[in-house]
């Protein structure tokens, strides 16, 4: 895994602070989330945009949202592959 440098990590997260949801298109109370959540990995790489409440489902889903929190989780893995091939492209080109 190649590490973002602190510049790196700093103007990915401004930039992704103010995308949409990944997962459900909201703007306000936009988080972080780095995926796969809760194996005390920080890949900055594999973060994403997700709204409060999407944040806390995939995090801990209630047992009638197992469905959504998996949804969730697939969307997370998903988006984080296109975010980062969009930061790669946007190094190469400067």
């Amino acid at each position: 895994m190649i590490k973002l440098t602190k510049s790196e990590r700093t103007r990915r997260f401004e930039i992704l602070s103010t995308m949409r949801c990944c997962c459900c298109g909201a703007f306000d109370g936009i988080q972080i989330h780095h995926e796969p959540a809760g194996h005390g990995s920080r890949n900055d790489r594999r973060a994403v945009p997700l709204c409060y409440r999407c944040h806390e489902t995939r995090h801990r889903p209630a047992p009638s949202q197992t469905r959504l929190a998996e949804m969730i989780r697939r969307t997370c893995e998903e988006r984080a592959i296109e975010i980062d091939a969009v930061f790669a492209v946007e190094k190469i080109i400067g």
